[in-house]
Formats: C-alpha cells, structure tokens, sequence
C-alpha cells in the first residue's frame, strides 16, 4: 500500500495536465463521433478515460523519472 502512495505522490503534480488531456481527447473524440452519427454510451466514455488515465501514468513514469532526477540533481559529468 505504500508503494502506491509513493506512486500517487510522485504524479500528483501532473494529474492536472492529465485531467486536461483527457477532456480535451474526449471533446475532439466526441465531435468526430456526431458529426458521423454515431454514440458513445456513457459506461465506454469512462472506461476510456479511465484507460488513457492508465496510460498518462505509465509514461509520466517512463519519461518524466528522468526529468524529475535532472531537475532535482542538476547535470552529472
């Protein structure tokens, strides 16, 4: 249970650009969806946005450890 907490704490600053990436793909996705004439039921809509939160989570730690490290450490020569 601590390793999740540490993992939660870790990405806390980035669950605000997730929150806004994801509603941002979902308008768009929406949008194309209408103007096709198709419909998304409600329980796909947040299963994908659960999905995508998932996602964003796993790349923040691929990519942004090593960012977070040279922040915090500087250059190592």
């Amino acid at each position: 249970m601590s390793a999740i907490n540490s993992y939660i704490h870790k990405i806390a600053h980035l669950i605000p650009v997730f929150v806004f990436v994801i509603i941002l793909f979902r308008v768009f996705r929406l949008t194309y969806l209408r103007k096709k004439g198709y419909r998304s039921p409600l329980r796909r809509e947040i299963l994908m946005g659960i999905y995508l939160m998932f996602i964003l989570a796993i790349f923040s730690q691929t990519v942004f450890s090593d960012l977070d490290s040279f922040m915090q450490e500087g250059w190592k020569t």
